[in-house]
């Protein structure tokens, strides 16, 4: 049986930056590339899926990334997993800041990201890895607390 990635990406029908296509001449006669004021993709990581929105300014860009992490259990099904989940947020927002609320039972991620623009491959995906690295800890913690019985 063939093992599976834990990160997958699909950008859609975007074209990316460093795609031939897209190189223009700017002025001067030099090379470049169109500006993409906004685009979305989604992609999966451990089994979860983020939604990226990317907004490109004259002096930065920025990829708002949101997902659902999970479910919070009520307390008559688990104190005990209801409680390790709230101080897993609790760690979470210390260490990044306020990106993780609860919302209707979910538990929800949103943050933004600061990119260079415009916006190319290598530094959305780089930053997009950085945040990933530093909540992997995080959402493997998760996720051995949802496997916990009742």
């Amino acid at each position: 049986m063939p093992q599976l990635s834990e990160f997958s990406l699909s950008i859609g029908e975007m074209q990316l930056p460093l795609d031939i296509s897209s190189i223009v001449h700017a002025q001067g006669g030099q090379l470049g590339s169109p500006i993409h004021p906004a685009f979305n993709f989604r992609f999966r990581y451990r089994e979860t899926s983020f939604g990226v929105k990317c907004q490109t300014g004259p002096d930065h860009a920025l990829a708002h990334v949101t997902a659902t992490l999970g479910t919070m259990p009520f307390s008559a099904e688990s104190v005990q997993r209801r409680q390790f989940l709230a101080q897993i947020i609790e760690g979470i927002n210390q260490h990044f800041g306020p990106i993780i609320v609860q919302s209707r039972g979910r538990i929800l991620l949103e943050t933004d990201l600061t990119l260079p623009a415009p916006i190319t491959a290598v530094g959305l995906v780089s930053e997009l890895a950085r945040l990933l690295v530093q909540l992997k800890p995080y959402l493997s913690l998760m996720a051995m607390i949802r496997m916990l019985p009742g």
